[in-house]
């Protein structure tokens, strides 16, 4: 399957290549960086759970698979009808406005999903306050998601048992068992000369936070959980997992996500595979 939204460092073009160092005959799957899951959606696995910290995201999904008539009802008598530039900082300032919580799991999936079609180069990014702050992408006919788009992947993932949890990576060392896969796509370690873009929640990702996700690695790694990690092929990261339990394998990608051409430039990138 296509993913259904864009994000920035997702793995559509990627996903076939990935793939193959995954190998097949686990019992779950897990992705504890969702964002646009595109290997999970490449793989199509039976029993996957989804985790992230972006709320809005993690409802976008629930939604769909919930609610998916009722999503595409509002998208097409709310939101498309109305689509313009001053809709689109209009439905951008409803995280600024009190009560935003309070808004319908629904409404906020519409406008999840309007925003991430219409805003500047696909990108989703929130400023300090959890509020999406990117502009408008001066696209008079967008690819907007689709009815048809929105059922397919709601059959699917009512049809494999896939299911979405609102936190952080560490939370899949207590689902993951023996025999399963974990799959960790975190935002990239940054050095000198080499653009990157961790802005995808109000969250920041350090080194710090990087040497924590390679311990849970190690842990999953104890209980016989196969593990892969993707980022970029940094002098940290790579001395980080210089493990014998490790395998570094060297990717080579163009990144089409960033604000200037220069920053859309291609750059090494690695997938760690853990068992």
């Amino acid at each position: 399957m296509i993913p259904i939204i864009k994000w920035a460092g997702g793995k559509r073009k990627l996903s076939p290549i990935i793939a193959s160092y995954l190998g097949t005959g686990y019992n779950a799957y897990y992705e504890p960086f969702a964002g646009g899951a595109a290997v999970m959606f490449y793989l199509e696995p039976k029993n996957a759970i989804c985790f992230d910290i972006n709320k809005e995201l993690i409802n976008f999904y629930e939604t769909i698979k919930n609610a998916p008539t009722d999503l595409a009802d509002e998208l097409e008598t709310e939101f498309y009808p109305r689509h313009s530039e001053q809709f689109y900082y209009e439905i951008r300032n409803w995280d600024r406005e009190e009560g935003f919580d309070r808004r319908s799991p629904i409404s906020r999936a519409a406008r999840f999903a309007y925003l991430n079609k219409c805003c500047y180069n696909g990108l989703w990014r929130e400023n300090n306050k959890g509020q999406n702050n990117v502009p408008w992408g001066h696209q008079n006919a967008p690819a907007f998601v689709s009815r048809e788009q929105i059922i397919s992947v709601s059959n699917y993932f009512v049809n494999k048992n896939v299911r979405f949890i609102l936190g952080d990576y560490k939370r899949v060392n207590k689902f993951a068992k023996k025999g399963d896969l974990v799959y960790f796509d975190p935002p990239y370690d940054i050095e000198q000369g080499l653009n990157g873009f961790i802005s995808y929640s109000a969250n920041r990702f350090s080194h710090a936070h990087q040497i924590e996700l390679k311990s849970i690695c190690d842990s999953l790694i104890n209980k016989g959980v196969k593990v892969a990690v993707s980022n970029s092929g940094t002098k940290f990261i790579k001395e980080l997992y210089n493990d014998t339990r490790y395998s570094i394998n060297v990717l080579s990608v163009q990144r089409n996500i960033g604000a200037s051409i220069e920053s859309r430039k291609e750059y090494e990138e690695v997938l760690i595979i853990g068992e």
